[in-house]
């Protein structure tokens, strides 16, 4: 990717919020930066790609701002705490909350394959396996071998699970948190193996798509 996308990228996404994960708002960014001139979708396409290639350069870019920045959106600074670990968790549900209502349909995006109605989890399950990861690594957590994945896998399916319950209820969604990472030995244990794990992501997002209408 060029250095000039990238700039577009950045600029981009404090404009996610009122323009959504859209071409639109790449249009805009480009167009508002000092000197640039105005930017239309052929532009758009010469940097992006057509259709949705763009929106999902951009909802990925705003991905992994989100993961570059667990540790500034938490509240906590109590290294290797489970409270450290819960207060980050919490943290990445808080970068979700200006554009939650765009959530949905950019997340189908990624797990919708071209065939019609055909879901991938692997997006998705990548997605939260990093949150769970680097809510481990700043909280300082040491663990090896067995325990680094099941610590990893329940952590991810908690999350996971809060940010799904987060789509459909906002207000609610820390304490849902909460409450599953007070038996994070369940969570633990529920990771099973990765069919399993893929398949959790395949039925909730089919839901969530189809009761929105998006595809």
């Amino acid at each position: 990717m060029s250095a000039g996308a990238r700039n577009i990228l950045r600029q981009a996404l404090p404009l996610i919020p009122n323009h959504g994960f859209t071409r639109k708002c790449l249009s805009e960014a480009a167009s508002s930066m000092p000197g640039g001139p105005k930017f239309g979708d052929t532009e758009i396409t010469a940097l992006f790609g057509e259709g949705n290639a763009a929106r999902r350069t951009l909802f990925q870019a705003w991905l992994q701002e989100g993961l570059n920045n667990m540790g500034v959106t938490s509240t906590s600074s109590a290294g290797g705490s489970k409270l450290a670990v819960a207060d980050l968790l919490k943290g990445r549900l808080r970068y979700n909350e200006p554009v939650i209502g765009y959530l949905p349909e950019a997340a189908a995006m990624l797990a919708v394959t071209n065939v019609p109605l055909l879901f991938d989890p692997r997006p998705a399950v990548m997605h939260v396996s990093e949150i769970a990861d680097q809510a481990l690594h700043l909280s300082g957590d040491v663990s090896r071998g067995t325990q680094w994945y099941t610590r990893r896998g329940g952590l991810a399916l908690a999350y996971a699970a809060a940010e799904l319950h987060q789509m459909q209820s906002p207000e609610t969604a820390p304490a849902f948190l909460t409450r599953l990472l007070e038996d994070a030995q369940y969570m633990e244990d529920a990771v099973g193996n990765a069919v399993q794990f893929g398949g959790f992501f395949l039925n909730s997002w089919k839901g969530i798509i189809k009761s929105r209408g998006i595809y």
